[in-house]
């Protein structure tokens, strides 16, 4: 049951840099305390506790806080904006509506929180860790993630324009209306997560590893891509790159694949391997040498106005369909490849240079 602060101590803080210099920079020790309709910005915390606080329409612009715990804390509507957080610990907290944009958090921890429109436009989060953490149509725009661990994240239409990863891991999440779009994606992996809706429009990726993930709708839409690869996945629907580039495209050791789709896109190393996939579209993209599809069983593959040079395939089985008409396939060898009984095969027009070519006996 929380009270408001009594008059001496609204008074007290109202005179930050006197409170900085007798209480922040000692340690404030707080509990069970509303703090409302006040201004505080530029408070300096160090070692501090603050236990089953309320912040309600607080300004705390320009904060500096080090080495303190934040437990059950519920903000709403707040400004902490330009802040710095060093060593802090946030357990079973709130932020509703609350505005961290352009702050820093170094080494900072954050358990069993819970975000509902958040923002944090440019904040920085460097070191950092998640865990059981869900978050609302928060908005990070800009923001960064280095070296940080997110584990169990519950996102709904996170909204991350612009913003970076590197060296950071998402673990055993669900991730449900997520765009990182324009995100500039240096080392992202996303292991063990649920993706129900993830959009990657216009980012630039230099690794980003998809490992176990079960997914319905993941979108890379005029992205520019280093290495995209999808490891061990089961249930990974609806992948989607559309007017894209990428370096490095793997897909490999995923039991169920259904509908991946590459479409007016170019792919300069292009490996499938040890998968089963269902309605695999590669329409009207450019494939480069390099790749190879090997150990694979594909139901219903389409690659309608394609152009492949060098690609190997072997041991690899199509059923369904197979489509490959307007293509243009340059160098392709075909080893140990089988057709099921009752395939139909659209072989339009097709321009083979130096290849072997698709023949079902």
């Amino acid at each position: 049951m929380t009270s408001e602060l009594s008059d001496k101590e609204k008074s007290d803080l109202k005179d930050i840099e006197k409170f900085n210099a007798e209480v922040g920079q000692l340690g404030w020790h707080v509990e069970d305390k509303l703090i409302e309709e006040l201004d505080i910005s530029g408070i300096v915390l160090n070692q501090s506790s603050l236990k089953n606080i309320g912040f309600k329409n607080v300004a705390g612009r320009e904060a500096r806080i080090t080495n303190s715990e934040f437990r059950n804390v519920k903000f709403a509507s707040d400004d902490f904006s330009n802040s710095q957080f060093t060593d802090v610990r946030f357990i079973e907290c709130e932020f509703g509506g609350v505005s961290f944009e352009q702050s820093t958090f170094n080494n900072c921890s954050f358990t069993d929180c819970r975000s509902v429109r958040a923002k944090l436009s440019d904040a920085a989060f460097r070191k950092c860790t998640f865990s059981n953490c869900a978050d609302d149509s928060g908005i990070y725009t800009r923001a960064e993630f280095i070296n940080t661990k997110l584990i169990k994240p519950d996102w709904h239409n996170t909204s991350l324009y612009h913003a970076r990863f590197d060296l950071t891991e998402i673990i055993d999440g669900k991730l449900e209306l997520v765009v990182f779009g324009n995100a500039k994606i240096d080392d992202l992996k996303i292991s063990e997560s649920n993706i129900m809706s993830g959009s990657f429009g216009e980012s630039t990726i230099k690794k980003l590893l998809f490992e176990k993930c079960e997914s319905k709708s993941i979108s890379f839409g005029k992205a520019k891509i280093q290495q995209l690869i999808i490891l061990g996945c089961s249930g990974f629907n609806g992948l989607n790159i559309v007017n894209s580039d990428c370096q490095l495209l793997t897909i490999d050791s995923c039991e169920k694949m259904s509908e991946p789709k590459i479409y007016i896109s170019k792919v300069d190393s292009l490996t499938l391997r040890n998968s089963n996939l269902a309605y695999l579209y590669c329409v009207e993209s450019v494939f480069g040498s390099g790749g190879e599809i090997t150990s694979c069983k594909i139901s219903g593959a389409n690659f309608e106005g394609a152009q492949m040079t060098g690609v190997a395939i072997s041991d690899c089985e199509f059923s369904d369909y197979l489509v490959i008409s307007n293509g243009t396939f340059r160098r392709l060898s075909l080893a140990r490849v089988t057709y099921t009984d009752g395939i139909e095969i659209d072989s339009e027009t097709v321009n083979y240079i130096e290849s072997d070519r698709f023949a079902p006996k």
